[in-house]
């Protein structure tokens, strides 16, 4: 099991890199830098988070709820950091995406993958 220190940070740093960036030498706030894209309302406010740069509260406050419900429930499991890991490794990207047709109405499609380290998966609500 990990201890406190560059065990947690090496593992939180693998998380980012497998499933949050893109491309990490991209600048913060640029769209290319994510894996995972939120619709709009939400998307500067997800991109703040996953850098660690000032948010405004009043902006998505149900994705901070979110956020920081995830981090609370975190923080009281009594899993070992390897168990919620695999749990995060077994879960499924879904990619909807609707587009509209000629006539005006909305189609659209998904597509599945599973997540696992390195999948390339993004997935971009529309807005």
């Amino acid at each position: 099991m990990e201890t406190a220190g560059d065990g947690y940070a090496g593992t939180a740093k693998k998380l980012m890199k497998d499933y949050l960036l893109q491309d990490e030498d991209v600048e913060a706030g640029r769209e290319p830098r994510y894996k995972i894209l939120l619709t709009k309302g939400d998307r500067d406010t997800f991109m703040r988070l996953i850098d660690g740069r000032e948010i405004d509260l009043t902006k998505a406050p149900r994705l901070i709820e979110t956020c920081n419900l995830f981090v609370e429930q975190l923080r009281k499991t009594p899993l070992a950091l390897e168990e919620v890991v695999a749990g995060v490794e077994k879960l499924l990207i879904v990619d909807i995406a609707l587009e509209r047709d000629h006539d005006g109405s909305r189609s659209g499609g998904s597509r599945s993958s599973h997540s696992g380290a390195g999948s390339g998966s993004r997935y971009s609500a529309p807005g």
